[in-house]
């Protein structure tokens, strides 16, 4: 099976960092806070906060620019790369943030 709306998913997934850190790290540990502690890291002090719309946190500390993919990779273990990351990694979140994923066939053009 292939996931038929791919770029669609990825694009949603991206905007989806604070729901996925509310959901791993409890609802009130990052949402309503300009800087919080990052979660990748032992984070004495808040340094990290959100950019782009909730796209992406930025860890003034350690870490550096951090999306839901790469959260995903350190607090959940889940594939970063590879044909893992979509077997894997993008099916899982989808899952557990009630995303739908539609799956068909690869077309001739696909293959």
């Amino acid at each position: 099976m292939f996931i038929t709306n791919l770029q669609d998913l990825i694009d949603t997934l991206q905007s989806k960092l604070p729901d996925y850190l509310e959901l791993k790290l409890g609802p009130d540990y990052a949402l309503s806070r300009k800087k919080f502690r990052c979660p990748l890291h032992d984070d004495q002090h808040p340094s990290m906060s959100y950019k782009a719309n909730g796209e992406i946190a930025m860890c003034w500390s350690r870490c550096g620019a951090v999306n839901i993919f790469r959260a995903a990779s350190s607090l959940d273990n889940l594939p970063a790369n590879g044909i893992e990351w979509i077997t894997t990694t993008l099916p899982k979140l989808a899952e557990l943030l009630h995303i739908p994923i539609q799956l068909g066939e690869l077309t001739q053009r696909d293959k």
